[in-house]
């Protein structure tokens, strides 16, 4: 379980390390704006992560386990959303969702680290996701080179690989619900 949180932290840190680093010159090559306007766009990120953070546990009690792929889902659409579009408050509208929605897979991961291991070894598993998101970061402008040439190709192609990972962990998920539903049914029977 920790390793497959690790993937996914680390899965997440590329595309959003990817997205962020790209942006600039995804403005300047589609003449949207300046690296200037595409840093405020940025800011507005980090601060509706800010809003994300404070929604985070509304979210967790409507949505559970279910808040990662949701998360990691609307995350890659919205990046998809923003690599195709041409205009700059389009941009920035779509921005903030992203902020907002991203925001919430990663204290859902750290949560989730804390709930399958025991007090003792959670700060070492927290750790290693740690260092999953730290390589995530690091690796991301070389894996960068694989998923494109153009700014808007790499966008779009780092918003794929969340919606891919939240594609594959809705499947887990529901897959070991109906795994755990079937060995309860022995168990009664």
């Amino acid at each position: 379980m920790i390793a497959e949180l690790t993937l996914l932290i680390f899965l997440g840190l590329v595309s959003a390390m990817i997205f962020f680093v790209k942006l600039p010159t995804f403005f300047v090559e589609n003449n949207i704006g300046s690296p200037t306007q595409a840093s405020n766009v940025l800011s507005l990120i980090n601060i509706s992560n800010v809003i994300g953070g404070f929604i985070f546990g509304i979210c967790y009690k409507k949505l559970k386990k279910f808040i990662l792929p949701f998360a990691l889902g609307i995350g890659g659409i919205a990046t998809c959303l923003i690599s195709i579009s041409r205009n700059m408050w389009v941009i920035t509208i779509i921005s903030i969702l992203y902020g907002i929605v991203c925001s919430l897979s990663i204290p859902y991961i750290f949560n989730r680290i804390s709930e399958v291991s025991s007090a003792k070894k959670a700060p070492f598993f927290t750790s290693i996701a740690l260092v999953g998101s730290n390589l995530g970061s690091f690796l991301s402008p070389i894996i960068a080179n694989y998923l494109g040439t153009q700014s808007s190709t790499v966008i779009f192609n780092a918003g794929l690989i969340n919606i891919v990972t939240g594609v594959v962990t809705l499947i887990v998920i529901i897959a070991t619900k109906e795994r755990r539903h079937h060995v309860h049914q022995k168990l009664v029977k």
